[in-house]
């Protein structure tokens, strides 16, 4: 079965930079396992210190990169979506305080 590591080397050999990202659903079939486990293989590898991007912008996926602007830019691109996400988990906060004020009471819309 494919492991982290087989899925590293393959970054390192052939997703080099951001023009040859490969998206979480190429490896996925490529590895043949799930996006899911993808995911979490990239996180991973990431907490034990590999400069492995990810990017929802052209070209988007997942790549190895050796350069420090690379990493600055994919700090910026997660520091804005926790931003956007916080302020999500923010206003769902507030819409269930107005909407259930109290424990176990109606769903109250307007």
């Amino acid at each position: 079965m494919p492991d982290k590591l087989e899925l590293l080397r393959y970054l390192q050999e052939e997703c080099g930079d951001r023009e040859r990202s490969r998206t979480v659903r190429e490896l996925s079939k490529w590895m043949e396992v799930s996006e899911r486990i993808i995911r979490d293989w990239v996180g991973e590898l990431v907490s034990e210190g590999y400069p492995i991007v990810t990017s929802t912008e052209p070209p988007a996926g997942v790549c190895f990169t050796e350069d420090p602007e690379e990493l600055d830019h994919n700090i910026r691109s997660l520091l804005s979506r926790m931003e956007e996400i916080g302020g999500r988990v923010a206003a769902l906060k507030r819409t269930r305080q107005r909407i259930f004020r109290s424990p176990g009471e109606q769903l109250r819309l307007f």
